[in-house]
């Protein structure tokens, strides 16, 4: 479960690296810098979220042991998915965090977003990710 929320990990901050981003470069491909609205930047960021607090609901459950939940309906089982998808949510608005921390590093370092820093800035969030998960979840 957890290798099919690493994408969405990723990509969910990708609005939010090119909302209102300058592309630092005269030539280059940057189409896409710069031209993602508000509304599409939290339609991305917030399906990720979805994404993110069912899919670490079902982790909570299967590291319970439950691994048939959907099937048995037992309390325990949507009490521990109900802490799953808060801590999910914790760890999606972390994710956002980092995002913009990195954006306004590279900014200040390079003075724009590119389509490698875009790219970079997924692989950062999916790392991020993969800690926080593990940090709760590994004994």
């Amino acid at each position: 479960m957890t290798i099919l929320l690493l994408p969405v990990a990723g990509k969910m901050v990708q609005g939010v690296m090119g909302y209102h981003a300058i592309y630092p470069r005269k030539e280059g491909l940057g189409l896409f810098v710069g031209t993602v609205t508000k509304g599409r930047s939290f339609v991305c960021y917030f399906l990720g979220a979805c994404f993110l607090a069912v899919g670490v609901g079902v982790i909570s459950v299967i590291e319970k042991g439950d691994v048939n939940w959907l099937w048995q309906l037992q309390m325990s089982s949507w009490q521990f998915f109900g802490i799953g998808s808060g801590i999910g949510l914790i760890i999606s608005v972390l994710l956002l965090g980092t995002a913009i921390w990195f954006r306004k590093y590279i900014e200040r370092k390079i003075g724009g977003i590119t389509g490698d820093v875009m790219g970079a800035s997924s692989e950062l969030c999916e790392m991020v990710f993969l800690l926080f998960l593990s940090a709760i979840f590994v004994r």
